[in-house]
């Protein structure tokens, strides 16, 4: 039914199934919740209320009677009765609320609700009763009337109450039970309508899938085979749908494919066979196939116009004609390929030009280098003597220059010598004056001491005159000590004389000390000038030695440079007398090569022009720059000259 449906009718019909499947089961689950939402509301806003209001009445029932037995026992009666007071409006205030709640199709809480009701109007009329014995202070009736009639009607009292309140628990509990069993059921039913709901998207999707992937896949695979250059493809169509349509296309683009790849292949095998008029009928191919087509056939075209005059003018170089050019203008690649052509052509005949004209030069250079050889070959050998008596010379400058620089080196050794000697000199000049230093240190020491030697005579002269005054005064009693005294004054005035004489030796020896010292001052500043000198003469040795050292290094190295010299000249001599062979040769093979340029055709205008551009003779031939052509670019001549052995 659907396979030659369009394929959005495919995919509307699926997701068509799906979106059925998904609403019946959301209804479903509306329902179940709506049901649900119902009972449970019902459950929470009615019974638990009634319930919880029977509870309240029982608490309240339960208070009063403990009041009551409060007021029996004497305690605050006060108290008590307002507590019984405000239960009872309580009490009263939950009849109303429950009532408001009362089901009346319900005859079995009606019943249980009449109870209460009638257990109530008993019991207030005992509490009429148990009221009057309290108001009128009669207490024993009090505990007599609450202990027989008044607790029966109490029990009564709280026993219907309970009995609504288990009702409305039972109510609930069996409500509840059957919520759970409609959620069980709703999850039964909702499992098994989502389990047949995907099977039957399940199965819808792989149908209309296959439907239009297996196509697709098909039209895929055609599509990579044409990719991959595989145009023989059979394509099978067995539907109507856009599949179907993309198949038949793609079957039309084989076709023309086809086609067009045989016309190029029998359009290419012509080329190979050499056929390059041959062409493709543009008319069998439409638009851009046309285009293509058309393309190639003006590509061949453009290629062979070119190529014809090509060979035109490769003929006429093959036969030695090198003035044939392509005249023809060509775009692109062959206009370059053309100016290609030309210019190895212009090339070509500009070389053998050039070539003709250089063995022109080649075979007069050649005479000159003959002649020029052999009087290189005669001035060498006289160099060659001359660097033989140079390098005698040479070796005996080389001796004296190696004599000069040990007698350096002697010297230098002297004057190192001739330093240490002044330094020993100059430390034993100040060891000298350090020695005349004390001398003189002690000299004054002992000026220092004489001087005290001399007040002590002075004194002893001064105490001997004293003691001769006193002796005379003393008579002959003091002759003795007169003699003693005069013993005494002689000693001292012999020790002043001494003193004195002393003194002035002391003052002599000073004086030489001093001037002692400062000759050895001036003998040490001597010294030190001899020591600067010979350090300056160690200097100018030690330069003379340096710059001998070098100037026989440098004779070494000339003279082995005048060795190699003599060599090279003697190597320079025989090579000069080959060349001069080899310049003979040369001057054959230049006429030679003359005679293979004539069997070219050459421009007469270009091989004039040139030629009297070499209208030079001597040096200035031989470097002539309009050329630009090195000899041996034309002719290889190596130096073993291999090539002119006899």
């Amino acid at each position: 039914m659907l396979k030659n449906a369009k394929i959005g009718v495919k995919l509307s019909f699926g997701f068509g199934i799906l979106i059925v499947t998904i609403i019946i089961i959301a209804i479903m689950i509306i329902r179940s919740l709506t049901q649900l939402d119902t009972n449970v509301t019902y459950l929470i806003s009615v019974n638990l209320e009634k319930l919880n209001n029977a509870n309240a009445i029982e608490s309240d029932v339960k208070d009063i009677m403990s009041a009551y037995k409060s007021i029996a026992l004497g305690e605050d009666l006060h108290y008590h009765k307002a507590t019984v007071r405000v239960a009872t409006e309580e009490i009263g205030n939950y009849i109303n609320r429950i009532e408001r709640l009362l089901n009346p199709s319900n005859r079995e809480e009606a019943t249980l609700w009449n109870n209460f009701i009638n257990a109530r109007s008993a019991f207030r009329s005992s509490m009429e009763i148990m009221d009057n014995f309290i108001d009128a202070g009669n207490y024993e009736q009090v505990v007599l009337y609450s202990g027989r009639e008044f607790n029966i009607r109490l029990t009564a009292y709280i026993e219907s109450i309970t009995e609504f309140a288990d009702f409305q628990a039972h109510f609930m509990r069996t409500t509840g039970e059957d919520i759970e069993g409609t959620v069980r059921n709703s999850k039964q039913t909702l499992l098994l309508m989502v389990v047949i709901g995907l099977i039957i998207s399940i199965i819808f999707a792989f149908s209309i899938t296959n439907m239009i992937t297996n196509p697709i896949a098909e039209c895929v695979d055609i599509a990579t085979n044409i990719g991959l250059g595989h145009t023989s493809v059979n394509i099978k169509i067995d539907s109507k749908d856009e599949t179907g349509q993309l198949k038949s296309a793609m079957q039309n683009m084989i076709t023309a494919i086809q086609k067009m790849y045989t016309d190029c292949v029998n359009l290419s095998q012509a080329a190979l066979d050499g056929k390059m008029q041959t062409r493709i009928d543009v008319k069998q191919h439409q638009n851009d196939y046309a285009k293509l087509i058309g393309g190639i056939n003006s590509i061949l075209e453009a290629v062979c116009h070119p190529m014809k005059e090509t060979m035109v003018v490769m003929d006429r170089l093959a036969n030695k004609d090198l003035t044939a050019r392509i005249t023809g203008k060509y775009p692109g690649d062959f206009e370059a390929l053309m100016g290609n052509i030309n210019l190895a052509a212009q090339n070509l005949e500009e070389s053998l030009i050039h070539v003709d004209m250089a063995v022109e030069q080649i075979s007069a250079a050649s005479n000159q280098i003959s002649s020029g050889s052999q009087i290189l070959a005669e001035a060498t050998s006289e160099q060659a003597s001359s660097l033989e008596e140079i390098s005698s010379s040479l070796e005996e400058i080389n001796s004296l220059t190696g004599s000069n620089a040990d007698s350096a080196r002697m010297g230098l050794k002297l004057a190192d010598q001739s330093v240490l000697a002044v330094d020993s000199g100059n430390l034993a000049m100040e060891k000298m004056n350090n020695a005349m230093e004390s001398i003189l240190k002690s000299s004054q020491e002992t000026g220092k001491i004489l001087k005290t030697i001399d007040e002590i005579a002075f004194q002893t002269n001064l105490l001997a005159l004293n003691a001769a005054v006193e002796a005379a005064h003393a008579g002959d009693a003091g002759k003795g000590f007169a003699v003693v005294a005069e013993e005494v004054k002689n000693l001292a005035l012999r020790s002043a004389e001494a003193a004195k004489n002393t003194s002035v030796l002391i003052e002599e020896a000073t004086k030489n000390s001093e001037t002692g010292s400062k000759i050895v001052e001036q003998v040490s500043i001597s010294f030190i000038e001899m020591k600067e000198q010979f350090n300056k003469v160690k200097s100018i040795v030690n330069e003379i030695s340096s710059s001998s050292d070098e100037q026989a290094h440098g004779v070494n190295q000339i003279n082995t440079g005048v060795n190699e010299m003599n060599r090279v000249t003697q190597q320079n001599a025989a090579n000069a007398e080959e060349s001069a062979s080899a310049a003979e040769e040369l001057h054959g093979q230049a006429a030679e090569l003359k005679n293979m340029v004539n069997k070219f055709t050459l421009s007469k205008s270009m091989v004039v022009n040139d030629r009297k551009n070499l209208n030079v003779t001597g040096e200035k031939r031989m470097h002539l720059k309009a050329i630009e052509v090195k000899p041996e670019t034309i002719l290889a001549i190596d130096d073993s000259f291999d090539d002119f052995d006899v």
